[in-house]
């Protein structure tokens, strides 16, 4: 019993397909309810820095929602642009549920009463004449706690805040939300007035009608591109419909697949679909192809399917557990969106490959009957590829040095981009150029001085050690070592707190904001803040007043110059501070270290953990561990220099472009198993090495070059996505798979034309394919 024959689906072909059938049932019911997560929460799985602030903003608010709108107004501190801030505030005001309001108009100073402090407005009661508004202008724009937070640096921006109790946890509910919120805010906009809005459900909402755009523009795209692949690899109007009507089933399964695995998919794993059917579709080719092929050569009815299995099967299984263990080979080495993207692909792959072996196989043997359509008048040619593989052949074997010198250069060039890969990938990269949220989130960086924080913790030894004075004073100096440094737009401490609760004391005079020299006068300050829960106390100081931390805020930086900054600060506060004191910059660093660290690690560890257990499969696959290096090593160089373009081109790694390295080459790998198992075949069965080239390119060179075409017009697809990263993870890609076609179809062959070139015309050629016509046969002992 051949192998085909073993195929259960072949064998009882409606009593699987009930089986298949009834087990699918459960698997279509969340089609109705698939949607891809618009969680703005997903977004910063694509720059860990910005994830940090995130959770320290959500730990501040908790479970409530906050509005933040900027206002640009050049007459902010005039009786006018007061007035625009007010009446902004007081309309954010009447939305349901609102906590706290914070503006220029809504906020409170402390000021001494006795001995004690007392809130009073930050804003003077009216009237507001030109010598009162220029004192608030200058209170403001030299306060370290309000320039830059509340009040851009240029006094012409200004931020108004509203925390409103609960999230929206509904469709309905975010909808109403954002709702009352545009109504709250277009009265203003029909006025003239600039306002950028922040806020989760609206940057939820943005997202969702993106990605909504973004699935109108691809599925026609995409469909095009496969349909006029299909037609013209396959040649029949019944095997395209066939193949398209297959594919419709295994998409329509994939969303029941990711529900049973819990994963949903989000902006960085929405990829893994248009992925999934490309893989899919390069197997349906390979099938059909060979159907198609075994009716060429006269095989009529089952024995054309059987022949086909027998010529596919097997490396079918292999090439698609290699793509499956590039795929789990990022699961393993990824976490956040790599490891969903490798789960939900190594399932879905899975799946197809399933799919395509079992139902597909049991639908053609029920509809088996004559020749396989594709053929005889108007069908497809079947002398051209044995004429062109025996010329392709000739030209390899002749041109074998050239070739050398060719892969040479661009392995010089691949190394040269590989150094030039960078990931410093701001969070407002990762949306559209076009996204309102992008250009708020530019806006704000430039304006009020960027959102990236590190914290450097000064650990002074012991409880309460943060108020002894000679911490306090080390504290005070390595503050004013990094305010210094031009990239840090903000530097925030306890000492800083202490000095201006000291200037607020002195009945602030600006010469008093200095440490109060007194202990008893610390204390009291201490316990002023404690009792007045400081909304910032928390980010500066533990709870048990042993560790300070020194917070820096910058704009987006080159993680390497952010570092070295970093290290400066804490190489002035070891030579500052007391030897007791222990200053450690790990916990700030983390973000900035593994955002940028982490995705070559994790670039370079899913690569080569991909490499070594395909290069262990294809070993069992051919029983030749040189075969296996050859395959391996072209298709390495062809990921790596797809990479190296992204170095070249400037296209940083993200969470997505990271994961093109283990993915590219678990696809890419596919080709080479295809063309050298029926080589490997041929050369078992007698065949010079020539000869078995010539029919290993015959027969496999079509569905190769027509699936590397869907794989490369597929991503090619995704390429026009307005997400950068989906874009950069099409293109690389794209250019991974062009690459791996060219290094299979002339890098591998011709490191195997050993022989010496001989004269070989087209129809030497032709008549071998008369003397073997299905071109398709194993080898005598029916190894593929």
């Amino acid at each position: 019993m051949t192998a085909g024959e073993r195929n259960p689906f072949l064998r009882f072909p409606r009593a699987t397909l009930l089986g298949v059938a009834l087990a699918a049932l459960p698997l279509l019911q969340p089609l109705a309810r698939f949607a891809v997560s618009a969680d703005p929460a997903t977004l910063l799985a694509g720059d860990q820095r910005s994830e940090e602030a995130y959770r320290q903003v959500r730990a501040i608010v908790g479970e409530n929602e906050v509005v933040a709108v900027s206002l640009e107004a050049p007459d902010l501190f005039t009786a006018d642009g007061l007035e625009r801030v007010r009446q902004l505030t007081e309309a954010l005001g009447r939305l349901p549920g609102v906590l706290e309001l914070k503006s220029l108009t809504h906020a409170v100073r402390p000021v001494r009463r006795g001995f004690r402090f007392e809130m009073v407005p930050l804003l003077p009661d009216p009237p507001w004449d030109g010598a009162r508004l220029a004192a608030f202008r200058d209170y403001c724009l030299n306060h370290p706690l309000i320039r830059q937070v509340m009040v851009s640096a240029d006094g012409r921006h200004t931020l108004v805040t509203a925390t409103l109790a609960g999230r929206p946890e509904s469709a309905a509910e975010r909808a109403a939300w954002n709702a009352r919120l545009d109504a709250a805010l277009a009265p203003f906009r029909e006025a003239g007035w600039r306002l950028q809005v922040l806020a989760l459900p609206r940057i939820e909402r943005e997202l969702r009608a993106t990605l909504r755009r973004e699935v109108r523009r691809f599925v026609p795209a995409a469909a095009a591109v496969v349909l006029a692949v299909l037609g013209v690899a396959l040649r029949s109007a019944r095997c395209v419909g066939f193949a398209l009507a297959n594919q419709a089933a295994v998409l329509a399964l994939l969303p029941g697949l990711f529900h049973l695995a819990g994963r949903p998919l989000t902006v960085f794993t929405a990829p893994v679909v248009p992925l999934v059917s490309a893989v899919h579709l390069t197997l349906l080719l390979h099938l059909l192809t060979a159907w198609q092929q075994a009716g060429a050569a006269g095989a009529r009815g089952p024995a054309a399917l059987r022949a086909a299995l027998g010529v596919v099967q097997r490396p079918a299984a292999f090439s698609a557990w290699t793509t499956v263990l590039g795929l789990l080979a990022l699961a393993a080495s990824g976490a956040g969106p790599m490891r969903e993207f490798g789960l939900l692909g190594a399932a879905g792959v899975g799946a197809a490959w399933a799919f395509t072996l079992g139902p597909t196989v049991a639908l053609l043997e029920l509809g088996a009957a004559g020749r396989p359509p594709g053929h005889g008048e108007g069908g497809m040619r079947t002398e051209w590829p044995w004429q062109w593989a025996a010329w392709w052949v000739g030209t390899l074997a002749r041109r074998r040095g050239g070739l050398g010198v060719a892969a040479g250069l661009v392995a010089v060039g691949t190394l040269a981009g590989l150094v030039r890969l960078r990931t410093d990938v701001p969070l407002a990269a990762l949306l559209p150029a076009a996204s309102e949220t992008r250009q708020t989130l530019e806006t704000w960086e430039a304006v009020y001085g960027g959102y990236q924080v590190v914290r450097i913790a000064l650990d002074s030894g012991a409880p309460n050690g943060v108020n002894a004075p000679e911490f306090l004073r080390c504290l005070e100096a390595v503050h004013r070592q990094a305010a210094v440094l031009p990239e840090f737009t903000g530097v925030y401490s306890y000492a800083q707190v202490l000095a201006l609760a000291h200037e607020v004391w002195e009945g602030g005079r600006p010469e008093a904001r200095r440490l109060p020299e007194q202990p008893l006068l610390v204390a009291l300050f201490a316990a002023a803040l404690r009792g007045g829960d400081f909304p910032y106390l928390s980010a500066l100081v533990d709870g048990e007043f042993r560790t300070a931390y020194l917070v820096l805020r910058a704009r987006h930086l080159p993680a390497r110059t952010y570092l070295e900054r970093i290290a400066a600060v804490v190489r002035a506060a070891e030579r500052l501070c007391p030897p007791a004191v222990t200053v450690s910059a790990e916990q700030g660093l983390h973000a900035w270290l593994e955002a940028d660290r982490q995705l070559l690690r994790r670039q370079a560890r899913s690569a080569v953990l991909a490499a070594g257990v395909i290069g262990l499969t294809l070993t069992v696959l051919w029983r030749a561990l040189r075969l296996a290096g050859l395959a391996l090593g072209v298709n390495l160089l062809a990921v790596a220099g797809a990479l190296a373009g992204a170095g070249w081109a400037g296209v940083p790694l993200n969470s997505i472009t990271v994961m093109v390295g283990a993915l590219a080459l678990g696809v890419v790998v596919d080709d080479a198993v295809h063309l050298l198992t029926h080589w490997q075949a041929g050369r078992r069965a007698g065949r010079g090495v020539r000869e078995a080239w010539i029919e290993a390119l015959a027969v496999k060179g079509p569905p190769v070059v027509w699936t590397s075409v869907i794989l490369i017009g597929v991503c090619g697809v995704l390429g026009v996505s307005s997400f950068p990263p989906v874009r950069q993870f099409g293109a690389l890609l794209a250019g991974a798979f062009a690459a791996a076609w060219a290094g299979v179809t002339a890098g591998v062959p011709a490191c195997l034309l050993r022989e010496r070139p001989v004269a070989e015309t087209a129809g030497d050629a032709a008549g071998r394919r008369g003397a073997d016509p299905a071109g398709a046969r194993t080898g005598g002992d029916g190894v593929l």
